[in-house]
């Protein structure tokens, strides 16, 4: 089965889609706090961007079903990766942390565009009897690989060049996931 699956260029562009977007989001969520508190962020005030993005999820996921009848799954997976793009580089360049929570607010609504669409498409791009398969490959390829070397990659660059440099590159690490998952659908 998992061989089928690697033969389909749909798919292996989405799951290499998923391993660069792991990439980028280990370097946000690892980083992003930190940036935070080298800016003179509260540690209450670190909190409170994670609340926001979380919060900012519900009414996206709310409409979900409306969303995905509106819009294609592959569309709603290319708008969310690049609305996080955008919003990583943007914490990446804030030079306040007041601009940083303000941007964190925005991260779940692309977020959560990003993950009901590709629940749903992991779901819809293989046959019914691997889609356990399919879901669990997107933890392997985003949460596994992709976190593993966003992880590493965001500490080195931490060290090296600091915050802003680790957030661009994590937004940079979606663009080009994005890329890759857009070209795959259209071969």
């Amino acid at each position: 089965g998992l061989g089928m699956l690697m033969r389909r260029r749909r798919y292996v562009s989405f799951l290499l889609m998923n391993i660069l977007f792991g990439f980028g989001a280990a370097c946000y969520v690892n980083f992003v706090g930190l940036r935070l508190l080298d800016l003179g962020a509260t540690e209450a005030q670190v909190g409170l961007g994670f609340a926001l993005g979380a919060a900012t999820e519900i009414p996206v996921m709310f409409v979900g079903a409306r969303l995905m009848a509106r819009f294609s799954l592959s569309r709603l997976i290319v708008g969310g990766v690049v609305g996080l793009s955008i919003a990583y580089m943007l914490a990446g360049l804030a030079a306040s942390p007041f601009l940083i929570i303000a941007v964190m607010a925005s991260i779940g609504f692309f977020g959560g565009a990003f993950w009901m669409a590709v629940v749903a498409y992991a779901n819809d791009s293989v046959p019914s009897s691997l889609r356990a398969t399919g879901q669990t490959l997107i933890g392997a390829t985003q949460g596994g690989l992709g976190w593993a070397l966003g992880s590493i990659t965001g500490g080195i660059l931490w060290d090296s060049a600091g915050g802003t440099i680790v957030l661009l590159v994590a937004g940079m690490s979606l663009l080009a996931g994005a890329g890759v998952f857009g070209i795959g659908q259209r071969l």
